[in-house]
């Protein structure tokens, strides 16, 4: 391993990555900050002067999800986050996380959590 890492192969795959994940910083630090705007892959390719189709491979490369996957993971985990320290219902919290349709969101949470939203905030609500 140590080999590896030493060799110009390995500098190379970190170098490429890491200019990667600066090319997507840009649209990284969009969908953390306006999470709850609803914005395009387009719209996420434009912001990092890239094709749409060169920003969802290199997106994919870097994060291992595609862009829209992320963005719905990151707001069902403030959701998580949401659910268990508020007492929102899970409608309001839907909202607050960028869901403009509770039923669309608790659908959303049950396919990435196991567990539905109003089970979910009851199991950690004590």
């Amino acid at each position: 391993i140590r080999n590896y890492l030493s060799s110009n192969d390995a500098g190379q795959v970190m170098y490429g990555k890491r200019r990667q994940g600066e090319l997507i910083s840009p649209a990284l630090s969009k969908i953390h900050t306006d999470y709850q705007e609803k914005f395009t892959v387009e719209e996420l390719a434009k912001m990092c002067n890239v094709s749409k189709y060169h920003f969802c491979r290199i997106f994919k490369q870097v994060t291992n999800v595609t862009p829209m996957q992320y963005i719905v993971r990151y707001r069902i985990g403030l959701a998580e986050i949401l659910l268990k320290e508020t007492k929102n219902n899970v409608s309001e919290i839907a909202e607050m996380c960028g869901f403009s349709d509770p039923l669309y969101f608790s659908n959303v949470f049950k396919k990435v959590m196991g567990i539905s939203p109003k089970d979910y905030k009851s199991r950690n609500n004590n």
